[in-house]
């Protein structure tokens, strides 16, 4: 059984029909997941379902490529500052924040990875629409993904190419990454 600070060990555990499973690298991302942990907080419905929200009003998911690796990649971005603050507590992550056409502020976070694969697992029952359908594809074939992975992702989800900011887990610097992402969809009302 896990301890309260590890609830969200299930949610990350390797599954049989993970593209690439890497003793190794899965070990050092669960170490680097394990320094700054999901906040139990999280495991409460509305807090859950708070966060999962916002993705699929603000959000996207998809995959970057960095160092010929392909990761999970999860994005929001919006001008209220509170929301976006929420879920990088949530996450134990921070927020970033860029300015539109150098007047208007707009608060980002992004999370990439095992924790990004994190996030898709645990919300995955929450989303709707297409991002349930993403989240469900991240689950399957896991937190790093082959190229013939993406590329079914890229068909099924019509993914658009971009450039995307990322970090490195345990470092503040931000690099910019090809990525491919699943377009904004927004729900009906």
């Amino acid at each position: 059984m896990y301890s309260p600070q590890e609830w969200w060990e299930p949610y990350v555990k390797p599954l049989p029909t993970w593209d690439i499973y890497d003793p190794r690298g899965y070990a050092t991302a669960l170490g680097m997941l394990r320094t700054r942990p999901p906040s139990p907080q999280f495991t409460e419905p509305l807090e859950k379902g708070r966060v999962s929200m916002l993705i699929v009003a603000e959000g996207t998911l998809g995959f970057y490529l960095d160092d010929e690796k392909i990761y999970t990649y999860v994005r929001a971005s919006m001008m209220e500052k509170p929301p976006i603050d929420l879920v990088t507590k949530m996450l134990g992550l921070e927020t970033y924040t860029y300015m539109y056409k150098e007047v208007v502020p707009v608060y980002v976070f992004w999370t990439q990875g095992l924790r990004g694969y994190f996030f898709a697992n645990y919300t995955k029952d929450i989303l709707l629409g297409k991002r349930r359908e993403i989240a469900q594809f991240i689950v399957t074939h896991g937190y790093t993904i082959k190229s013939e992975t993406l590329n079914q992702f890229r068909r099924e989800f019509r993914a658009i190419h971009r450039y995307v900011q990322a970090t490195k887990e345990g470092s503040q610097e931000i690099v910019w990454r090809e990525a491919y992402l699943a377009p904004e969809e927004r729900p009906l009302l």
